[in-house]
């Protein structure tokens, strides 16, 4: 839930070495994935990140969606059946397709 997940992103914020986050099904909501987008602010070690079935919604993948801005690391994010909209699931993913080496060197 909410309170996991913030325990989590907290020591996500200070990890250099994590690669891959699966935190899919674990009832992580808009607070909780607040507290995600904070740590990836910061985080630079993570490629793959796993929200599959939660309850993050809109609200939490604003949230997301803006700490993937300051984000260079990210490779793929999957937030399927998560309560948002497609739009912004895809708007989301094409923030971490952005991240992908090679990918500014072909544009």
């Amino acid at each position: 839930g909410n309170d996991g997940a913030a325990s989590l992103a907290s020591a996500l914020e200070e990890n250099r070495f994590l690669r891959e986050m699966n935190l899919g099904i674990n009832m992580i909501g808009p607070e909780g994935a607040e507290a995600i987008a904070s740590a990836l602010r910061v985080n630079r070690s993570l490629r793959n990140l796993n929200l599959l079935s939660n309850k993050i919604e809109s609200e939490g993948g604003l949230s997301i969606a803006s700490a993937l801005l300051q984000n260079p690391s990210l490779r793929k994010i999957d937030l399927d059946r998560n309560g948002m909209s497609n739009d912004l699931k895809r708007k989301i993913e094409r923030l971490v397709e952005l991240n992908k080496p090679g990918l500014v060197d072909a544009a």
